[in-house]
């Protein structure tokens, strides 16, 4: 489980580095507010990136894990908020961007949510080895 939540720490990052990229790219402004909490929501994503290094269990894999979840929901705000706003209905691929960053972030949240027992949701997780 430990190299999964490294997987979808890791691949939040990225989330985060495409969407700052695709406003760049297509030279639209984000708004600074956003821009603010999708550099700290990187930072928090990063460091339970780097937590994970080894392939042993770090002692604090049950914080790292909430962490994930309370970042990730945050992170889900951020693109509830990018979907109601006016670039989607202009730039089709901001659109489509933000939708499937949602998607994924949804699923990974059920990935770790303390509900889910180990068994469950190693039954639904890739093998990142």
């Amino acid at each position: 489980m430990e190299n999964t939540l490294k997987f979808w720490a890791h691949n939040s990052c990225g989330h985060i580095e495409v969407l700052q990229n695709l406003f760049k790219t297509i030279g639209e402004r984000l708004d600074d507010e956003i821009k603010v909490e999708l550099t700290k929501l990187f930072e928090e994503f990063n460091f339970i990136d780097t937590q994970l290094i080894d392939k042993e269990i770090p002692d604090n894999y049950k914080q790292l894990k909430l962490l994930y979840v309370q970042t990730s929901k945050l992170f889900l705000e951020v693109l509830d908020e990018l979907n109601i706003e006016d670039y989607c209905e202009v730039y089709p691929v901001i659109f489509e961007t933000v939708r499937h960053f949602i998607y994924a972030q949804l699923y990974s949240i059920q990935l770790f949510h303390e509900h889910n027992n180990e068994h469950k949701v190693a039954l639904y997780t890739m093998n990142v080895d």
